[in-house]
């Protein structure tokens, strides 16, 4: 009587590496043929790599073999930032999401604690980063009074002001700004220097 193709032992899952294509070529190579190749997701197999075939063991000869390839960790909803204005709150946001924050702050026209953007803004893997941007608001105008040209001009990029007009001798020191200290401006606006 006929017994049919001998059984041959199928790889072990982590033999198989390169998703459907690796997984065809070791099955192959094992004497069986890809069947069907689904992706499921998980957080412990790396994506591309097997998470398991069926039927696992012995196969018959040239049969086929349904694969499971990772897709990686799963997709979770980036959480809503509403009403949160801190890279602390943003950091237990992400958190609680699954998610990792990379929270940066940088002067701009919104008002301080303003969201600016959100990347990726709607979907990302369970345990990646998620960058994020807060306003700082308006820079204000620092005081500058008795430094040199170079210091003020050091001080007023850092808070993203730039040097406008310098009146006076160089080497001198500031006596005034225009506008004042303190004043709030739009990131990029020019401060006049008087110097004495």
């Amino acid at each position: 009587p006929a017994t049919g193709p001998p059984p041959v032992a199928a790889p072990a899952p982590t033999q198989v590496a390169g998703g459907c294509n690796g997984a065809a070529r070791v099955l192959q190579s094992a004497q069986l043929k890809l069947g069907s190749c689904t992706s499921h997701s998980s957080t412990t197999v790396p994506a591309g790599a097997i998470i398991g075939y069926s039927p696992t063991g012995h196969a018959p000869e040239g049969s086929p073999v349904a694969v499971t390839v990772s897709s990686g960790p799963p997709m979770v909803s980036v959480p809503s930032l509403n009403g949160i204005s801190t890279c602390t709150g943003i950091d237990s946001a992400m958190q609680a999401a699954g998610l990792q924050a990379s929270c940066s702050t940088r002067y701009d026209a919104s008002p301080a604690g303003t969201i600016l953007s959100v990347s990726p803004s709607t979907t990302a893997q369970l345990g990646s980063t998620v960058t994020v941007v807060v306003s700082r608001g308006k820079p204000a105008v620092p005081n500058l009074q008795g430094d040199t040209v170079a210091q003020a001009t050091q001080a007023l990029q850092q808070v993203g002001l730039a040097v406008g007009s310098v009146y006076g001798p160089s080497g001198g020191s500031i006596f005034f700004t225009s506008p004042g200290a303190g004043t709030k401006l739009a990131p990029g606006s020019a401060v006049n220097l008087y110097v004495l």
